[in-house]
């Protein structure tokens, strides 16, 4: 009687387990759905975030990484050809809905999982999976009919599908792929978004580097919208930033040690942005002369 009692238990944990997993399981796939969501959002807010530098939206094919990880440890049997196991995620790739496909082939091996770990009496013949019995052949299967495990079956249960941005840089009103754009395009769409963000103090070293100055003059711009907001900090040789964008505190380093600080119309501050940022007031005069400004 005990023994029955004990088994009676078992059986009931159990049926409880695969209820619970069902539920994890829709619950993971309304998550992913909330993350293509999420990501959808902030990506529409990338423009502005940008100062219009910048524009994106959600490509229209998904993130398969993690789903061919999941695969090959899965079924990455001796001597599988890669072209069976690519074979198996284009399915999911060439499906309208992908997140159903790859769900049935989830759902297909843990189907083959149960079947293997069930009592002695229940294994008769394999249940049906169409999609792994059409991609992997007759001999892999019988060999995965073996092979398969909770930790293989648990790779596959983990993975989603996940969303992939496509980002452009806006070039005179035109986009171009972002990782095709210049390093001082780059730098200057990612100072941007960085300075547009509302969240706490902001430390940049030399943002000038790889920038020409007509956009250091819209990153000024954006300085001079955003120190309100927040706090910036920054580490430049340009004179443009710390004069035109309205520092408050300019501080001379050396060595670093402090020689001078305070704001812009105090006489020492004044003459080291002239002689360290300007080249000297004969200089700055000389090119005024020549500008004929």
């Amino acid at each position: 009687m005990k023994q029955l009692e004990a088994a009676a238990q078992e059986v009931a944990d159990l049926k409880n387990a695969d209820n619970e997993l069902a539920m994890l399981r829709a619950r993971r796939r309304a998550l992913a759905s909330e993350l293509f969501s999420i990501v959808e959002t902030q990506i529409s807010t990338l423009e502005d975030a940008s100062s219009t530098l910048a524009k994106g939206n959600l490509a229209d094919q998904p993130d398969f990484d993690e789903l061919e990880t999941a695969v090959w440890q899965a079924f990455d049997l001796p001597h599988m050809r890669a072209a069976r196991i690519e074979g198996l995620v284009n399915r999911v790739r060439d499906a309208d809905d992908k997140g159903a496909k790859w769900q049935e082939i989830q759902d297909e091996a843990l189907k083959l999982l149960k079947w293997k770990e069930g009592a002695p009496e229940e294994k008769e013949e394999p249940p049906s999976t169409p999609l792994l019995d059409e991609a992997l052949g007759s001999d892999f299967m019988k060999r995965l009919y073996e092979s398969i495990s909770t930790e293989s079956v648990s790779v596959l249960l983990r993975a989603i599908l996940r969303p992939r941005v496509n980002v452009y840089h806006m070039r005179d009103g035109e986009p171009i792929e972002f990782r095709k754009a210049s390093q001082g395009e780059q730098a200057a769409t990612l100072l941007n978004i960085l300075m547009n963000q509302s969240h706490g103090p902001l430390i940049v070293d030399q943002p000038e580097e790889d920038l020409d100055n007509k956009i250091i003059n819209e990153i000024v711009k954006t300085i001079r919208n955003t120190k309100d907001e927040r706090q910036l900090i920054l580490a430049t040789h340009n004179a443009n930033i710390a004069v035109n964008g309205d520092s408050e505190n300019v501080i001379e380093m050396v060595l670093g040690r402090q020689v001078s600080g305070g704001a812009i119309d105090e006489g020492d501050v004044r003459s080291a942005i002239t002689e360290i940022m300007e080249g000297g007031k004969e200089a700055f005069e000389l090119r005024r002369k020549k500008y004929n400004f």
